[in-house]
């Protein structure tokens, strides 16, 4: 297992990025929530949006809200 190291962080961008997309996320997460017109296929959608983002902004949390959205899914 090899492993990759970090890209160099030059600029705050990379933090106000990370965060634009934890609000956007968290905002759609819960407006999928409450529509039950969204299904599984919309969940991969956002599950592989959400990736995007991780591997631009190595934003962790993102993998959090992918776990909300899928056990709203789950319940409702």
């Amino acid at each position: 297992m090899t492993s990759h190291p970090a890209p160099a962080q030059t600029t705050n961008v990379d933090d106000t990025t990370s965060m634009c997309a934890f609000g956007f996320c968290f905002f759609f997460s819960f407006f999928c929530c409450l529509t039950p017109v969204f299904d599984v296929c919309n969940f991969f959608f956002i599950f592989l949006f959400d990736t995007l983002i991780f591997f631009y902004t190595h934003f962790y949390f993102i993998f959090l809200f992918d776990t909300m959205f899928f056990f709203c899914l789950v319940l409702f």
